[in-house]
């Protein structure tokens, strides 16, 4: 990389000007690269020093160079004229203390070593004299340098700056398991960039300089941008629906088990509520909340609200009566709709409840209050960081242009009608999308609750029951592959969107292999109104990836201070566009804190929303893709499910017991990812008492898989907790584990222990109260019946989750070979004494393979 010699020449006369010299410029604009690129204020880079700062040594042959830690603080945002002046303190601090070994350095401060980075920094700035000034002088001989490559990098990233004449050389020398040269080459011209900028205006702040090249600028604008459609976003939802009923009023629309509803009964169902709704003062802006079982019903609540111009609130009946008691006071609905068994569920409270399993019948249409496409269409709440869950106030308009958007980037050229599967919540925004494909024909199937969290009877319902569109998350997914999906020789759904999570790099190459069903992965915050991007899963985009805009869906990656990152930068997602919603209901402050104004927009007062996603752009062969990196706060999402640690956090806070808590997800194990709570207060706390806790308030996705109580929680040298130092959850908090008594039970304990990565584990611990979930409960059930012979069924395993529960129902089963176990404890007796727990030791490290040899080798009825 050359410096060309009249930016080198700005340079040194912006140094003179400042009082520093020109490598302590090149170091501030090296300071400010990494700085903008990695997003940390305060960073350590490493530089050689000659150490022949004494007379004595000047002349000596043999190589002196030390190495030096230089510390750049960029708090506070500074000017770059402040900074180079950070920067001279500290190189002149250096340098008078540079006799001072490194290796010394090492020693007393005692760093984290690993073989895979060097001690204390990572990034090298090393600056040299011309060449023809370093060649040293032998009298009959001449002596030139000769640059020599070892093909191997020394550090994660270094820069060999030389001067030569006016011009200045830069060096860029990288690790290329880090780096590839594309990025080397952008990392090169935004280093110019910055030089410049520092060159140009020395008070310009660090985060104001330019970064950007032009063509990048325009890349963003143009190639990585989604272009406005025109879209039919002057209608309202039950508008549009209307629409479509009357053009196809016998075609069916919703299927549940045994019911059926065509467009037109649809239509007048709705409409008969609308009326019932309307006398009830149901109107624009008003709130309705709807608490349904997975049915009919719940579809025709909501388009009989949408119809008498309100706004729906779905309540999920799974949710604990404080969370819902929670739900209906703070949105202040004024009218409830439910079925009559949910009735015994659900709090006592002010609102009107209507059931919608006794609404009667109605005939003609409700001619519903003029709601526009301005009004608000439905809420729905998410997890809050603040301890309290926060709804999501999205309007009818929002809603329109995700139909047309997906329609556009997903169903377009596929014929109507689609069977199309509900299978999220209601509660879900991912419902939304798969409820709208009403407005464009097609039939609704939903998924009845028990298929929905069982992967083999879900491919049996599949096989059974064909879909063409499937929307589930990257879990379900996993159960449905688990359970035999795409090993079947039919091609039921045909595509399926695959989002609420991200996407690992195994499970994105298995579904881009597959040639019967299209995978959409799609991307998007509640607040945007369900989905902001689509990627389809395939040869175009080898690894995970977000993919581009929808139609009419603004997304730009910007920095902390809501500057534009360049390709291959880390950055924020902000969305902007008409999928945004109206902001958080009754939550002002936090509205205006996370929806802020849009720079790059030319409308006045638009506004973007800031996801706290982070994202980068994608070069090369997958122009323009967006790789998703991850969360800038603690947010995280479990099985699809958002959820707030810090809402957890307060409310383990509430216990008594409890005097500081914290919560994150941890992945301690490939593809196992788990909630832990982490909590300081009373040595008897214990696994169960905390969950029966948090389970008066939370839903079950929220509860966490395992806790750990200790004396102090680490901090680190700012004084917060440093989550990277919080202990691997070993067994559960005052658990008594009662061990097996027969060689069945202990086989099961050693399935159990395989699966759940514990040691020990008790014939009386419940399953799921140890860690498991959905997923490795498919994977018992297999293991059961591969080692023990007999299919177990995985809604046993919710039924009767404990060993000693699923041994009595295995010794009952027919299946089982004739011979019942003989309890451990007798056969150890009869057999000298033995150690009971030397027995189960040596039983439980057996292999299923080995137990079936020994068996057969033995002749004697005791040897079973």
């Amino acid at each position: 990389l050359e410096i060309p010699a009249e930016l080198a020449g700005r340079l040194r006369a912006a140094s003179r000007a400042l009082g520093v010299t020109p490598f302590m410029a090149l170091l501030g604009g090296f300071s400010a690269l990494l700085a903008r690129y990695s997003g940390q204020e305060d960073f350590a880079l490493g530089a050689p020093v000659a150490t022949r700062s004494r007379l004595e040594t000047e002349g000596m042959v043999g190589l002196l160079v030390n190495t030096l830690v230089l510390r750049a603080s960029l708090a506070g945002d500074p000017s770059a004229g402040d900074l180079l002046h950070r920067l001279r303190e500290v190189v002149l601090g250096a340098h008078a203390h540079q006799d001072l070994p490194f290796e010394r350095l090492v020693e007393e401060l005692q760093p984290e070593r690993a073989l895979d980075r060097t001690p204390l920094f990572q990034v090298m700035l090393a600056s040299f004299v011309a060449a023809d000034e370093a060649a040293p002088g032998f009298p009959g001989l001449r002596a030139e340098p000769l640059e020599v490559d070892n093909g191997a990098a020394k550090f994660d990233l270094t820069a060999l700056l030389r001067e030569e004449g006016e011009r200045l050389h830069c060096a860029l020398v990288y690790r290329r398991d880090l780096f590839d040269a594309a990025t080397i080459d952008r990392l090169g011209g935004h280093y110019l960039r910055l030089l410049e900028g520092i060159a140009a205006d020395p008070g310009t702040r660090i985060s104001e300089l330019p970064l950007l090249t032009a063509a990048e600028a325009d890349q963003l604008a143009g190639e990585w941008s989604s272009p406005p459609v025109e879209l039919p976003r002057d209608w309202t939802v039950h508008e549009l629906f209307a629409e479509q009923a009357r053009r196809t009023p016998d075609r069916p629309a919703v299927v549940c088990r045994d019911e059926r509803l065509t467009y037109a009964e649809l239509q007048r169902r709705a409409g008969g509520l609308a009326r019932t709704l309307r006398g009830l003062g149901v109107g624009p802006e008003v709130l309705v909340g709807l608490c349904a079982e997975r049915s009919v019903d719940g579809i025709v609540g909501i388009l009989g609200v949408l119809e008498a111009g309100g706004a729906y609130l779905p309540l999920d009946p799974e949710y604990p009566r404080e969370r819902l008691a929670f739900l209906l006071e703070d949105s202040r609905a004024p009218v409830l709709l439910t079925q009559e068994r949910l009735l015994p569920r659900l709090p006592d409270g002010g609102a009107r409840v209507v059931l919608l399993d006794r609404l009667p019948e109605w005939e003609g249409e409700a001619h519903a209050p003029a709601a526009g496409p301005e009004n608000a269409a439905y809420v729905i709440y998410t997890s809050g960081s603040t301890g309290q869950p926060k709804g999501t106030l999205i309007e009818h308009r929002s809603v329109v242009n995700l139909a047309h958007a997906l329609h556009r980037a997903v169903y377009a050229g596929r014929p109507a009608p689609l069977r199309v599967g509900v299978n999220a919540s209601l509660a879900f925004d991912a419902s939304v999308k798969q409820i709208v494909q009403l407005l464009y024909g097609h039939t609704l199937n939903v998924l009845p609750e028990e298929v929905r969290r069982d992967g083999e009877a879900f491919v049996a319902h599949l096989r059974e029951h064909p879909l063409d569109v499937l929307d589930c998350t990257p879990a379900q997914l996993e159960l449905l592959l688990a359970g035999g999906y795409l090993e079947e020789e039919w091609s039921s759904p045909a595509v399926v969107l695959v989002g609420g999570e991200a996407i690992g790099e195994a499970l994105w190459r298995r579904l881009a292999a597959s040639r019967r069903t299209l995978f959409y992965n799609v991307y998007g915050p509640t607040e945007c109104t369900v989905d902001a991007t689509a990627c389809a899963v395939g040869p175009e985009a080898e690894r995970p990836a977000l993919g581009r805009p929808l139609a009419n869906v603004r997304l730009r990656l910007l920095d902390r201070r809501l500057a534009a990152v360049p390709p291959g930068v880390p950055g924020e997602i902000c969305i902007a566009g008409a999928g945004l919603a109206r902001g958080y209901l009754h939550r002002p402050g936090l509205t205006a804190a996370r929806f802020v104004p849009d720079p790059a927009a030319a409308e006045p007062g638009a506004r973007m929303y800031r996801t706290g996603d982070l994202a980068r752009y994608r070069s090369g062969g997958s122009g323009g893709r967006l790789e998703y990196l991850g969360r800038a706060d603690h947010q995280v999402k479990v099985r699809g499910v958002r959820i707030e640690p810090g809402e957890i956090e307060a409310r383990l806070e509430l216990h008594p017991g409890v005097d500081r808590a914290v919560v994150l997800l941890r992945e301690d194990a490939p593809g196992d990812r788990r909630l832990v709570a982490y909590v300081r207060g009373s040595e008897s706390l214990a696994d169960a008492g905390l969950r029966l806790w948090l389970r008066q308030a939370l839903p079950e996705p929220m509860i966490p898989a395992a806790f750990v109580r200790l004396d102090e929680l680490p901090l680190s040298a700012h004084g917060k907790v440093d989550r990277g130092r919080l202990p691997r959850p070993e067994a559960p908090l005052a658990r008594e584990a009662v061990a097996p008594r027969t060689l069945l039970e202990a086989s099961l304990a050693r399935i159990w222990g395989e699966l759940l990565r514990l040691d020990r584990v008790g014939v009386r611990d419940n399953f799921f109260e140890l860690g498991g979930h959905s997923l490795l409960a498919l994977q018992l059930a297999a293991r059961i019946r591969q080692g023990v012979g007999v299919e177990v069924p995985v809604r046993t395993v919710f039924e009767q989750p404990t060993i000693e529960a699923l041994a009595e129902i295995l010794e009952r089963s027919p299946a089982r070979p004739p011979g019942p176990p003989e309890p451990v404890l007798a056969a150890s007796r009869r057999r000298g004494g033995r150690d009971l727990g030397q027995l189960l030791s040596e039983v439980s490290s057996l292999s299923p393979e080995e137990v079936r040899r020994r068996l057969a080798e033995r002749d004697r009825p005791e040897g079973r």
